[in-house]
């Protein structure tokens, strides 16, 4: 009878330890389903992002650049400032260590705008003014590192296609618009992504 106690009060506690660890794997299993990424590019952005399985994230990123071209000792003077936003999904690849590959495609829609001011020979000032909007599409590789559970860092590259309509305002002759079709390269630049 003692015997039998002893086996059944083992087999309780295996059981409960076993039950205890699973439960303690599973919570450190448990992935991080939302993380913030900065991109420190040619345009810096910034992006939300929720994770809808292991192997797949959506997102929204928000991308903003202001330029200042003008110069102390120039009779020009000109600036520049864009915005770009638009939906992005990454879908990983398999990977057994901290550093994971991925396909990354986005749609955006960009405004940009920019000032030329010129003094002409006889001391006048005059501006030209421009503005763009674009509407695109892009896809892409890239790899992600996970240096800590919670941390990553990484970037992509890949082609984008764009649909451009922009406007010059010129205070001397007549405005000129145009539009069309542009194919181009990008690149993500370097991005850290914080996963809470």
């Amino acid at each position: 009878m003692t015997h039998s106690r002893t086996i059944l009060a083992a087999a309780a506690a295996l059981a409960v330890t076993a039950t205890a660890a699973h439960a303690q794997d599973t919570a450190q299993a448990a992935p991080r389903v939302n993380s913030i990424s900065i991109g420190l590019g040619s345009t810096p952005t910034i992006g939300f992002w929720h994770r809808l399985s292991p192997r797949a994230e959506l997102g929204v990123e928000v991308g903003a650049r202001y330029v200042n071209a003008g110069l102390d000792d120039s009779d020009q003077d000109s600036h520049a400032s864009d915005i770009t936003v638009g939906p992005a999904l990454k879908l990983y690849g398999r990977a057994d260590g901290p550093v994971r590959p991925y396909t990354y495609a986005q749609v955006s829609a960009g405004y940009a705008s920019g000032t030329s001011t010129s003094i002409d020979p006889l001391g006048g000032a005059f501006e030209i003014k421009s503005h763009e909007w674009d509407f695109g599409a892009g896809v892409g590789l890239g790899l992600e590192w996970f240096p800590i559970e919670r941390v990553s860092l990484g970037g992509h590259a890949g082609i984008l296609g764009q649909w451009v309509r922009s406007t010059i305002e010129n205070p001397t002759g007549p405005d000129s618009k145009a539009h069309g079709a542009v194919l181009s390269t990008f690149t993500s630049g370097l991005r850290a992504q914080l996963y809470f």
